[in-house]
């Protein structure tokens, strides 16, 4: 999915200086998405009436490229071999760069109808396994990004969806032309369905722009790159 990151400047969440909020402000300020490169490397498996995902992820030491980089697990409403351009998603993870002001840090990012945004959240360390989780909560009828089995960031609105029929593991950049090298660690993949529970699963396809992925472990993949050619 194309996040919003790649074109909302969200710089006073994180405190930037005057200056660089400005600059910041100048550029993207009426630009579209289209307007900057978006790399990838997504592990998909379609699931119908899924609700939740449930990743252990590894944050490394990833750089701080312009706009952003970014180790997610996401749910889709679209159907095909990726998430559509447009279609509705809910996703988490750790994300990296200039619009975090440098830090490394939990978010979420989502669509549903004509709503589109995103959220910070803490920082994280680097070089550390992370429990990253998207749910929509039955109990409290709403979006939830969970972090370590906290449900940090939460949506007090409806995004007009409560469930989708893809999942996935993977590395998203928004640059100026040259991807951010860098890897996304996906491990212990699970999915939760309506009226169902955790389920571990392997991923059976790839999506790959800029970014390869490869199978690790029972369940998870690895996104690395950027890759020069055909992936592997």
């Amino acid at each position: 999915m194309i996040s919003e990151f790649a074109r909302k400047n969200n710089s006073f969440k994180v405190g930037l200086p005057v200056l660089l909020a400005l600059m910041l402000m100048t550029i993207t300020v009426g630009t579209s998405r289209a307007a900057w490169p978006v790399s990838q490397g997504f592990a998909f498996k379609s699931v119908s009436n899924v609700r939740g995902t449930r990743v252990s992820m590894y944050t490394g030491a990833p750089p701080s490229p312009f706009w952003f980089i970014a180790n997610l697990t996401a749910i889709c409403v679209g159907q095909g071999t990726t998430c559509p351009s447009g279609s509705d998603f809910f996703e988490t993870g750790w994300i990296r760069g200039v619009q975090t002001g440098g830090l490394l840090l939990h978010y979420i990012s989502y669509r549903g109808g004509s709503i589109e945004d995103f959220d910070y959240g803490d920082p994280v360390s680097e070089k550390t396994w992370y429990l990253f989780q998207t749910l929509h909560s039955n109990s409290a009828s709403r979006w939830e990004g969970w972090i370590n089995g906290v449900p940090e960031l939460v949506l007090n609105f409806s995004l007009g969806w409560t469930s989708g029929n893809l999942v996935n593991c993977g590395l998203e950049s928004a640059h100026t032309g040259t991807p951010p090298t860098a890897a996304g660690y996906c491990k212990d993949t699970r999915y939760k369905i309506v009226g169902g529970n955790w389920t571990y699963y392997t991923h059976t396809r790839e999506h790959e722009v800029d970014y390869c992925v490869m199978p690790a472990w029972t369940f998870g993949s690895i996104a690395y790159g950027p890759v020069t050619g055909a992936c592997p």
